[in-house]
């Protein structure tokens, strides 16, 4: 049996006072509640920086939605409007917002908004901090009130006299055995393709483009309702240029020529770019009426063709993609252009098709000819200014498109 040496009463006393075995223990027990105080402060911040995030997007969305409408909608609706999306697009649907302020400036065409919304805590809590607000504001300059001439430059080539939809499409084939009405009598009937489109109230791509002017010319008159800061002039391009209505604040006469149209033959891109170049112009600072901001919205299928290069098989590279350098001199000089691109959309059952744009490309591999159209129209186009249309619809909806999309362009100041 072993026994532990005797130890002195005052002497355990020393020994329990500098033992220091538990001290590790203590430490941690006294540090836990500040740590812990700490990872949950870190936590409901980083939740609350993720709503700040949200409630900023929620603002700024709001306030660019808003200065579209500024000739529109009177001070009051522009701040319910603004006050209803907030809401909307807050997290947890606005319930949380706690104050909401909505300026509106008509001198300078702006929209201020700030928000403020209460996000609730959860370790954080347990300190006596249940809550914690956080803010958002933004500052939205509008579109002002800046002359601008709009040059409509409509393809109206053989090409777009194919049949607008499916529908369309089945008719001609039926009626004249081919689905362009841009061809002379075939078939067996006695009047031309277009002839006969137009007696069986067939619709045609040219038609689905004046549709589209029409839209334009509505886009213009809700933009500037006195008709004194937006012209409209009316260009078409095929085997000439016509510029058939020069820019003008008198809406009639582009809306009269829209009831009207004319489907020529050929596609000289190359021939006419430069002459429709030089008729545009510079474009200004806005400012006034003898210095416009301009903007050019061509609506081609972007091929140049021409039909005997489409019957002699030895000319028929000619008929090829549009050549994206004829926009350079347009965008040096300051001028906007927007595309849309009216699809040529693959006919495959057509030989003239197959021996032209259906043919293997050379520079895109396993490609054909075709597809060297979108990017070649892509490469003309200003940034953000290329849509593309696959059908009737589409057609008409991308130039209203480009167009709201220019004349309402907007910038956060803040």
């Amino acid at each position: 049996m072993r026994f532990m040496p005797s130890i002195p009463l005052a002497g355990r006393g020393r020994a329990i006072v500098g033992d220091r075995a538990g001290n590790v223990a203590m430490t941690f027990a006294l540090l836990s509640i500040p740590l812990l105080g700490a990872v949950g402060f870190a936590i409901d911040y980083g939740n609350a920086a993720r709503v700040r995030a949200e409630l900023q997007d929620a603002v700024d969305a709001a306030a660019l939605a808003a200065v579209r409408e500024f000739d529109g909608k009177s001070d009051e609706q522009i701040r319910k409007m603004v006050d209803a999306t907030v809401r909307a697009e807050a997290p947890a649907g606005g319930k949380s917002i706690t104050a909401l302020t909505v300026g509106v400036d008509r001198a300078t065409r702006q929209v201020k908004a700030t928000a403020t919304a209460r996000v609730g805590t959860t370790l954080a809590g347990v300190f006596g901090q249940d809550h914690l607000d956080v803010s958002a504001s933004t500052s939205v300059v509008g579109p002002t009130n800046q002359y601008v001439t709009i040059y409509l430059l409509l393809d109206n080539s053989a090409s777009m006299g194919l049949a607008a939809t499916s529908e369309a499409a089945a008719a001609m084939r039926k009626g004249v055995g081919c689905q362009f009405g841009c061809h002379e009598p075939e078939g067996g009937q006695k009047i031309s393709n277009l002839e006969y489109a137009r007696k069986n109230s067939i619709k045609l791509r040219i038609d689905t483009l004046h549709e589209g002017v029409l839209d334009i010319v509505s886009v213009a008159k809700k933009t500037d309702p006195s008709a004194t800061y937006v012209k409209i002039g009316v260009s078409y391009l095929d085997q000439q240029l016509d510029n058939a209505v020069k820019p003008t604040l008198d809406r009639s006469k582009v809306e009269e020529l829209a009831k009207t149209y004319s489907l020529g033959d050929s596609t000289f891109f190359s021939q006419h770019m430069e002459a429709f170049t030089n008729y545009v112009g510079k474009s200004g600072s806005g400012a006034s009426a003898s210095d416009p901001r301009k903007v050019v919205l061509m609506v081609t299928d972007g091929v140049q063709s021409h039909r005997p290069w489409v019957l002699k098989a030895s000319e028929n590279d000619k008929v090829a993609a549009f050549d994206p350098k004829e926009c350079d001199k347009l965008k040096k000089n300051g001028v906007t252009v927007a595309i849309l691109d009216a699809m040529y959309l693959p006919i495959t059952g057509d030989w003239g098709y197959n021996a032209t744009l259906g043919q293997p490309s050379k520079t895109l591999a396993g490609k054909t000819r075709r597809d060297e159209i979108e990017p070649a129209l892509r490469a003309c186009a200003s940034t953000s200014y290329y849509l593309s249309a696959a059908d009737d619809a589409g057609v008409k909806l991308g130039m209203t498109d480009l167009l709201s999309r220019y004349l309402s362009s907007v910038r956060l100041t803040n």
